[in-house]
């Protein structure tokens, strides 16, 4: 893999699941720079996850993928094998999943999932006090007796924050975050939000941003993609202070009150 500014360049992404006859996702276009977070945003059934999972090659077989280009790493996916996308996921790109049940061995403790997975996929040693410490940053009380425990043993939110913990600790290029407080009450969230923040300040990571969360997307974002129905209505730039909205979806996804706020 050779080193670019550019992590994910996508032009004219085409999703469609070939059982219903139906468009996930059109003419899509998308970039992400290192050091950059780029929001993908819209109602439920826009297509944002599915853009998610295409950058790991884990669509549904029932989803057919076309595009003009689709550029991981400064490199054409076509060629990817199936070692290289083993090498890749998790380690140069991580997912933080909205569904966290499917992250974790229902039978194993989290600490002993947690320890095997990072020293697979990282390049250097992870130790027990790591871990702990990365579960401290994100809010989880009583780390050292969490990593004894099973899944079921703890909530949906811990197991979120768990996840991000974890995909921080291999040190990815790229971290896709699909609604990564959804679970969390706001002293929880604010803790994923100074993390991402500190992630943003003190490395050169991309993020992929997928959520409903209107003020975590403002934020964290740099820039912004919305979606309805699988078309993109706009692109916003969020260097700039001054954002425009130009559409009534756009407005809809946005409350005045809150946007304004961000805008000032």
């Amino acid at each position: 893999m050779k080193f670019t500014e550019r992590l994910i360049e996508v032009s004219k992404l085409e999703i469609e699941d070939i059982g219903q006859n139906k468009k996930i996702l059109s003419s899509f276009d998308f970039v992400l720079n290192r050091g950059e977070v780029h929001s993908v945003i819209g109602e439920s059934g826009s297509g944002k996850s599915t853009f998610a999972l295409s950058l790991f090659s884990l669509l549904a077989p029932n989803l057919n993928m076309n595009y003009e280009q689709f550029l991981l790493f400064g490199n054409k996916i076509s060629n990817f094998t199936k070692s290289d996308w083993g090498r890749i996921r998790g380690k140069k790109i991580s997912l933080i999943p909205q569904n966290t049940s499917v992250s974790f061995h229902p039978y194993m403790k989290i600490g002993t999932q947690i320890i095997e997975f990072l020293n697979y996929k990282s390049d250097r040693k992870i130790t027990i006090s790591q871990i702990i410490h990365s579960f401290e940053e994100v809010g989880i009380q009583n780390a050292e007796e969490k990593i004894f425990k099973f899944p079921k043993e703890v909530s949906g939110g811990e197991r979120q924050r768990i996840l991000i913990a974890s995909s921080v600790l291999v040190k990815p290029e790229i971290l896709v975050a699909d609604e990564p407080t959804s679970s969390m009450d706001l002293v929880n969230r604010r803790s994923v939000i100074s993390l991402i923040k500190k992630i943003i300040k003190t490395t050169e990571i991309g993020i992929v941003l997928v959520t409903h969360d209107m003020s975590l997307v403002k934020e964290l974002s740099d820039k912004v993609t919305v979606l309805k129905n699988g078309d993109t209505i706009e692109k916003l730039n969020f260097k700039n202070k001054k954002v425009k909205l130009k559409t009534d979806y756009s407005k809809s996804l946005f409350s005045l009150s809150d946007f304004y706020k961000h805008s000032c």
